[in-house]
């Protein structure tokens, strides 16, 4: 598929005839690739959280958007059971550079 965007008419006809009652509505929708994830630099981050923190994101498809984010799950075990884990997703800012290339920025998450 290629990237589009393309107007849908909806037309609405409760079981009455058309002249007795209609309802009409007009969207747009636009089709988008899904994000493909080659790689990312570095490829482990530290334990702690520090003010340089970042994580480069290769691959392709990316979108310029205004709520463009970068989330991610931190897992860590829990104080009662090592069976158990606690997790927590946290959400970041993501920097536009192109199609292909974004970058989350400084308060990528350590575990502390």
């Amino acid at each position: 598929h290629i990237e589009a965007t393309v107007k849908i008419s909806l037309v609405y006809f409760p079981g009455k005839e058309a002249a007795e009652m209609r309802s009409e509505s007009n969207a747009t929708y636009r089709y988008v690739p899904e994000i493909e994830l080659s790689h990312t630099f570095p490829s482990l981050l530290p334990s702690q959280a520090t003010d340089t923190n970042h994580l480069e994101v290769h691959g392709s498809n990316f979108l310029e958007t205004e709520d463009l984010s970068c989330h991610f799950e931190v897992s860590l075990p829990s104080n009662s059971t090592k069976s158990r884990r606690r997790n927590r997703i946290v959400e970041t800012e993501a920097i536009y550079f192109n199609s292909t290339y974004i970058d989350c920025g400084a308060e990528v998450p350590g575990l502390d």
